[in-house]
C-alpha cells in the first residue's frame, strides 16, 4: 500500500473525522475553522457526545457486553498504530509497517465474527464497542470485499437511526475508491509526493458534492477542508 493511501486510513481513524471532533482536541480546530463551529453549533445532535448519549439511553446495557470487550481490545494497537504514525509526520516506514502488520491481526480475528454473526449492532456492543468495530472495518482495506459486504448493514443501521450518516459515507467512498470508482462524500485524499499537501481523490458531482453530505450528516466541504490542514498542518486541494 502506498503511503499516502495509508495516510488517509491513519487520518480516518481519528474521532476528528469520523465523529468531527471530540472535544479534547476540537478547541484549536474551532478557532481556524469558525465555519466547522457554526455548523456543528447548528447540528448538535451529532456531536460525539451527544449521539453517545442518545444511543446509550435508547439502547441501555450493551447485550453482547463480552463481544464489547473483544472489540475494544482489538481497537486500542490499531489506534496506539496510528499514534505512533502521527507522531513521526507520516514518513517512519517502520511505523507503517506496524500499523499494517495491527492492521492484518486485527483484520483476521474481526473477519470471523462478521461472518458469524454480522456487523455488531449498537445495541449489542454500546456506542464505544461499535465505534470500535467501524474503526475496524475502516481499516480491513487488505479485504475490501469485506468491506462491500458490511456497508449495506451499516447502511441498514442508519435507516433504522441507530448511527450517524457519516459513518455510512465514510466506509461508502473507500468501498468505492476500492473498486476504481470515484467517492461519493468526498472523505478520501491523497498526499502530493513531497509531504506538503493532500488532493481529494475522484469524486463524482462536484457539484452537488455538498448537498450529499448534508445528507449524511457531514459539514460543508470546505470546512471540513480546514478540520483536516489544521489537524495535519497540511495545505487541502480540493480541485478536481
Amino acid at each position: 500500500m502506498a503511503r499516502r493511501s495509508i495516510f488517509c486510513a491513519v487520518l480516518l481513524a481519528t474521532s476528528i473525522v469520523a465523529s468531527h471532533a471530540s472535544d479534547a482536541v476540537h478547541a484549536p480546530i474551532e478557532q481556524r475553522c469558525p465555519g466547522l463551529s457554526a455548523w456543528e453549533s447548528a447540528h448538535p445532535q451529532w456531536s460525539e457526545n451527544n449521539q453517545a448519549a442518545r444511543l446509550t439511553a435508547a439502547f441501555g446495557k450493551p447485550t453482547n457486553p463480552q463481544l464489547r470487550r473483544q472489540l475494544l481490545a482489538m481497537v486500542k494497537p490499531d489506534q496506539a498504530a496510528r499514534e505512533a504514525v502521527a507522531k513521526s509526520g507520516f514518513q517512519s516506514q517502520d511505523a507503517l509497517k506496524k500499523m499494517l502488520a495491527v492492521d492484518a491481526k486485527n483484520l483476521a480475528a474481526f473477519k470471523p465474527i462478521i461472518q458469524r454473526q454480522g456487523f455488531p449492532k449498537p445495541s449489542q456492543v454500546g456506542v464505544d464497542g461499535f465505534k470500535a468495530a467501524f474503526l475496524l472495518i475502516q481499516h480491513a482495506d487488505l479485504d475490501p470485499v469485506l468491506q462491500s459486504q458490511v456497508l449495506p448493514q451499516l447502511v441498514a443501521l442508519h435507516d433504522q437511526g441507530m448511527i450517524s450518516g457519516s459513518d455510512v459515507a465514510l466506509l461508502t467512498d473507500r468501498v468505492l475508491r476500492a473498486q476504481g470508482k470515484p467517492q461519493r462524500y468526498g472523505s478520501q485524499f491523497d498526499q502530493d509526493t513531497d509531504g506538503s499537501s493532500m488532493k481529494l481523490q475522484p469524486t463524482e458531482d462536484m457539484a452537488n458534492l455538498d448537498k450529499r453530505r448534508a445528507a449524511m450528516d457531514l459539514p460543508p466541504m470546505v470546512d471540513y477542508a480546514c478540520m483536516m490542514s489544521a489537524y495535519t498542518g497540511k495545505k487541502i486541494k480540493l480541485e478536481p
